[in-house]
Parts: structure tokens; C-alpha cells; sequence
């Protein structure tokens, strides 16, 4: 036989929110006639009030002693709890203020891949020193889930992820923001000489494969497996960067998008290769709750993010 919690009753259900309202203004004014005055009511209205709060807190609150009112001990432990709920009321029902990008100084939080570390985010930053220059950027990067819930509840501005083959995560608005071309990265000196691979080549390779996307399987992963293509993955990076090592010293590839290689290959001697003509292209996605359409900062965030990341999908297809 199963026992029963009792049920746990919720002190709101029965009681007047409004009082606590005129608790808030008698605790700070110490007087039935203050109170009234700062609550624009009636005295008789504001003693009525006293009255049902001390019925039902079951205490008397503040009493008159001579020309003052004193709290007891119960009104003063109630009034610090009240008196921070009531201001963050009050804060949550205020309409939002203008936003303004050249004196905010707002720190958006951003959860997006090293793609976008490496390619957009320095774009990003370069443009805000003319239009917004003491707004700051926290970019947190996660291997496990997206943090769909964190953008519900507005502790995470924007999503930005690259898309998989899974459904997209529920209750978020997804708009693609910028593509690229997948390509391969071999060292220079590397036994393949060519400028591209057939599938056949690219199934001969060993590959180093970095964790640049919040998933066990990838586009790429579940589009070769449609061509049964199964590569011989070595070695997992944490990063692209953290890849170089392991790329400078082997005869393994690594799968990246065009512009990531590019950049990288310039750098640290690495030479890119083109994969076949029909592999799956490379989709960044911009993610956010239906709730920031009502945040003038979001919307500022979004198409500032959006017009660099247009200069970089143009720049992408212009390189095809």
C-alpha cells in the first residue's frame, strides 16, 4: 500500500496580492495616513487593509505606540523578503528600455561552434568598435546538448550551431545563416598530389575528425553512409587548431569547412583539397526563442550577425 504526501498548500491561492502592496508602503512609512497618501487611496481604505493583513499573517504587525507606529518582530522578517519580491516585480513589468548599441553596455551570450569563433566572431567584433563599442560578447560552446532551455529563459541570447541530419530542437526559430563548402586538409608533401579526390580516394584516407559541431553524427557522417562510404577516423580533436599537430606529422585529412581550411592551411603549412562535387554542404544556423522578437537587443544582435555572416556566404560562393 502506497502512502500518500500531503498536498502543499500554496499561501497566494488565498491571499489578496494587492496587500502586500500596502504592507510594502506601511513598513516604509510607518503610518496609516503616509501610506494612504503614497498609495493615492483613502486612510479608511489603507486601516481596512492593515486589518486583513493581520488577520491573515495572524499578527499585529505595527503597532501604535503614542504618535508612532511600531512593527513587531513577524512584519520586519515578512517586510525584506516582500520588499525584494515586490522590486523584482516591479522590474519584470517595466517596459524595456530603448536600446541603444553606441552606449550599451550589454554582454550578449552566445552559444555557437569554433566556426563561428574563428570566422564571424572576429568580423563581428571589428564592426562594433564604430557602432558599439562597450558592448561585450561571452561565446559558450557545449559537446552535450543545445541549451534550448537557457534561451527560454533569456540567459543565452542566440543559438548558433551547424545543422545536422536530427530534427531541429523544438520551440526555437531556425533560419540558416551562412553555408559553406565542405573541403579536405592534407600537409603539403602529403603522398596525394592531386587538387581534389574522387569518393573512392576520399574512403582511402584516415582521417582526423574535430569536435566543431553538438553531435555524435554529423551531415557529412550520415551522407557517406548513403554513398557506403565508412572512413577510418584515427583521432578525435577537441578542435580544429588542436588538430594542426596531428595533421603536420601525418598522412591523415581533415573534413572542414572551406573557409576554416583556408584560413587554417595558411598558417601552419597545409594544403586543401576538393571532395566530390554532390558532397553535403556546410549550414550554419541562427537559433533563438520566439520571445526575443520582443527584444530590441536581440533584434540588433540578429542582423548584426547576419550582415557579416552575408559578406561570408558571399565570399564562400564566390570561392566555389
Amino acid at each position: 500500500m502506497t502512502s500518500r504526501l500531503p498536498k502543499m498548500s500554496d499561501p497566494l491561492r488565498s491571499f489578496d496580492i494587492n496587500l502586500l502592496v500596502a504592507f510594502d508602503a506601511l513598513m516604509l512609512t510607518r503610518s496609516v495616513t503616509k501610506a494612504a497618501e503614497q498609495l493615492h487611496v483613502s486612510q479608511s481604505a489603507v486601516s481596512h487593509m492593515l486589518s486583513r493583513l493581520r488577520e491573515a499573517l495572524t499578527d499585529p504587525l505595527l503597532v501604535k505606540h503614542g504618535n508612532r507606529m511600531l512593527a513587531t518582530a513577524r512584519a520586519e522578517e515578512l517586510h525584506a523578503g516582500i520588499r525584494d519580491g515586490l522590486a523584482q516585480v516591479r522590474k519584470s513589468l517595466q517596459r524595456a528600455e530603448p536600446f541603444h548599441p553606441r552606449t550599451s553596455t550589454r554582454e550578449f551570450v552566445l552559444y555557437a561552434p569554433e566556426y563561428f569563433e574563428a570566422l564571424l566572431l572576429p568580423r563581428l567584433l571589428d564592426r562594433m568598435r564604430s557602432v558599439a563599442p562597450n558592448i561585450r560578447f561571452k561565446v559558450e560552446m557545449s559537446l552535450d546538448e543545445l541549451p534550448v532551455d537557457e534561451a527560454a529563459r533569456g540567459t543565452v541570447d542566440a543559438i548558433i550551431t551547424v545543422r545536422l541530419e536530427q530534427p531541429e530542437p523544438k520551440g526555437l526559430d531556425l533560419e540558416v545563416l551562412c553555408i559553406d563548402r565542405y573541403v579536405g586538409l592534407i600537409r603539403r608533401g602529403h603522398p596525394f598530389a592531386g587538387k581534389s579526390v574522387t569518393l573512392k580516394q576520399y574512403a582511402s584516407f584516415s582521417h582526423v575528425i574535430p569536435y566543431a559541431v553538438v553531435s555524435h553524427r554529423s551531415r557529412v557522417d550520415d551522407w557517406l553512409l548513403r554513398q557506403q562510404v565508412v572512413p577510418s577516423i584515427v583521432h578525435r580533436c577537441m578542435s580544429y587548431i588542436s588538430a594542426v599537430g596531428v595533421l603536420q606529422s601525418t598522412n591523415h585529412m581533415m573534413v572542414l569547412p572551406l573557409q576554416v581550411a583556408e584560413f587554417i592551411a595558411k598558417g601552419f603549412d597545409l594544403r586543401v583539397v576538393a571532395l566530390p562535387g554532390d558532397f553535403t554542404p556546410f549550414e550554419l544556423c541562427y537559433l533563438t526563442h520566439p520571445n526575443a522578437q520582443f527584444d530590441p537587443a536581440k533584434q540588433w544582435l540578429k542582423s548584426a550577425i547576419f550582415e557579416i555572416a552575408g559578406d561570408l556566404t558571399y565570399t564562400a560562393q564566390r570561392l566555389l
